[in-house]
């Protein structure tokens, strides 16, 4: 019984911890996104492009953290068999997974597309172009500007979808109304 209940914790524990690393990485692509709108500041002049913590975050590739949502569900049904499935017949259950439903569908419809949105124009604004070898072209620099900035907002408001269903999620499954 003792291996039951720490195989069970464990799963508890990798369940939890993927939610964790996965909503947590959509909410930190929501605040880089942010930043990569972001317009010049007052006072600042030349050529705009992103900055160097920017270009970092949306280097090419997919953001294999925010991947860990998938996990999520199917260590929870682990959960639910090492439990005896008894925990499948409760409301609680059931709302949790539909918020899961939610923040996944915000996370692969809005935050994973502009994501790979930012990245190309990141990696565009950030080649040389006006002559110097430093900074884009001001054409190029302010087209790519507006199109980073709708696609900033397209990601945050993605992670902001994504990240409030996954914390009503966990306030559902932490409470289980009705369990």
């Amino acid at each position: 019984m003792g291996s039951d209940r720490a195989l069970y914790e464990a799963v508890l524990a990798a369940h939890v911890l993927s939610a964790v690393i996965g909503f947590g990485s959509i909410l930190v692509t929501g605040c880089y996104a942010q930043l990569a709108g972001r317009r010049p500041g007052p006072g600042q002049t030349g050529p705009w492009s992103p900055s160097e913590g920017v270009r970092r975050y949306f280097r090419p590739g997919a953001n294999l953290a925010s991947r860990l949502i998938f996990v999520v569900p199917a260590l929870g049904l682990v959960l639910a068999g090492l439990g005896g499935w008894e925990d499948l017949h409760q409301l609680w259950l059931w709302i949790g997974s539909g918020l899961w439903v939610t923040a996944a569908g915000a996370a692969t419809g809005l935050v994973w597309p502009a994501e790979s949105r930012i990245q190309v124009l990141v990696q565009g604004l950030t080649q040389p172009g006006s002559g110097d070898g430093q900074e884009p072209s001001p054409a190029v620099a302010g087209a790519g500007r507006s199109s980073l900035a709708r696609a900033g907002r397209r990601a945050v408001t993605g992670s902001a979808l994504a990240d409030l269903a996954a914390a009503a999620a966990l306030v559902i499954m932490i409470a289980r109304p009705g369990g």
